[in-house]
C-alpha cells in the first residue's frame, strides 16, 4: 500500500500499523536493507505487541546493532540468517515449529 501512488501516509499508517502488524499472530521480517518503515513494525511487534518475531537476513548483509540487540534482549524475537531466497520457506516453517500456538495447528 505504501507504495501506491496517491494513498495518503495516514492510510499507510493504519494499514500497516493498525491492521497488519496490530492484529498479526506472529511477526515475520526480511531485513535485508535498511527501512525506517520495517523498524517502526518490528518495534511495535517485538515491544509494544510482544508477539512471536522472526527477522531474516541473507547472509553477508549488515543489520543494525538496534534490531540484533532487540533480538537478543527478547525472547520472543529470533534472528536467523539464509543463503538464497528458497532457504527463506523451510526456515520459518521450522521456526513455527518452536512457536506453541502454531506447533498446535501444524
Amino acid at each position: 500500500m505504501g507504495l501506491v501512488d496517491g494513498v495518503p501516509p495516514s492510510a499507510v499508517y493504519r494499514h500497516d500499523i493498525k491492521n497488519c502488524v496490530g492484529q498479526c499472530d506472529v511477526f515475520v521480517a526480511i531485513a535485508d536493507e535498511p527501512s525506517t518503515g520495517l523498524g517502526y513494525e518490528l518495534a511495535v511487534a517485538v515491544e509494544v505487541r510482544r508477539v512471536p518475531t522472526l527477522v531474516l537476513v541473507q547472509e553477508g548483509k549488515v543489520l543494525t546493532r538496534l534490531v540484533r540487540g532487540a533480538c537478543v534482549e527478547n525472547s520472543h524475537a529470533v534472528l536467523m540468517r539464509y543463503t538464497t531466497c528458497t532457504d527463506i520457506a523451510g526456515i520459518i516453517k521450522a521456526w513455527a515449529t518452536e512457536i506453541p500456538v502454531l506447533a498446535e495447528t501444524a
